[in-house]
């Protein structure tokens, strides 16, 4: 079964490797061009192909963070129509301060998984979990974004006395963009999303 897979992933970097060069030649490029790759000052051109595949898959959005702000003042400045009661500053305190832009991903891990899993496979990819001054930015600046699909960021949460670990989301329901709580201990579903923060 190995042997099979590493012939069929030959298969597909072989036709990935011909597809690019035909790209290449066609675009007026030659062999020195391709070769350029392997080399150090490559490096950055390799890293630049990476990151257009990777936003393929996972969508890539820039953001500005304003940890300047309050967390009613972040709530106040997406628009939200309804928000946990319990999203509050003593609940989930903004971390770090100033201005940062910073890159971030969506992850859609195409089936159900845990909050863990989902941390460790962001981590493998480069990033880490998005807090709640990021969820916020972003709902600030793609509000349409979570009528398509419910976004977590799980590095913020927050736990229920004598009760479960809560984590904030960006969803919609009958058309109302909402900021609800979910619980961190819960699978998530293949139709979440997670916010990622390059390291």
């Amino acid at each position: 079964m190995a042997k099979s897979n590493l012939v069929s992933w030959m298969g597909v970097l072989m036709s990935i490797i011909q597809a690019l060069v035909k790209e290449v030649y066609k675009l007026g490029g030659d062999d020195e061009s391709i070769r350029k790759l392997a080399t150090p000052e490559g490096e950055d051109l390799v890293k630049q192909i990476a990151k257009f595949i990777v936003g393929v898959v996972r969508p890539i959005y820039n953001l500005t963070v304003d940890r300047t702000k309050t967390l009613a003042e972040m709530i106040k400045a997406g628009k939200y129509d309804c928000v946990n009661s319990d999203i509050t500053q003593e609940h989930f305190p903004v971390v770090g301060s100033g201005k940062e832009e910073k890159e971030f991903i969506l992850f859609d891990f195409k089936r159900n998984i845990s909050s863990d899993d989902a941390i460790a496979e962001m981590s493998q990819a480069g990033c880490e979990p998005g807090d709640i001054a990021d969820l916020l930015a972003l709902g600030s600046d793609q509000p349409e974004l979570q009528r398509q699909f419910p976004i977590v960021a799980l590095k913020s949460s927050w736990r229920v006395p004598g009760g479960c670990l809560l984590v904030p989301c960006l969803c919609s329901l009958a058309d109302d963009r909402r900021v609800p709580l979910r619980s961190f201990g819960s699978a998530w579903y293949e139709d979440d999303r997670f916010l990622g923060r390059r390291k």
